[in-house]
């Protein structure tokens, strides 16, 4: 008889939601853009840092500056 944890059974049940992974997805960009507004905010950036969150931000930047 197979042991099944809660998890396991969870993952089984959505497993191919993509709305899932979407709402998963944005939680995690959400949590990236708080972090660098943060570091925007205290102007204190860390050793290390998403470097995607990066980019996309030194584009709205550079968008913004743009529209002035």
């Amino acid at each position: 008889m197979e042991h099944r944890t809660e998890y396991q059974i969870l993952l089984d049940k959505f497993s191919g939601n993509n709305d899932l992974y979407k709402l998963l997805e944005e939680c995690l960009l959400e949590e990236e853009r708080n972090r660098e507004s943060t570091y925007m905010i205290t102007g204190k950036y860390p050793d290390k840092r998403n470097l995607i969150m990066k980019l996309m931000t030194d584009l709205k930047f550079n968008e913004e500056r743009e529209v002035k």
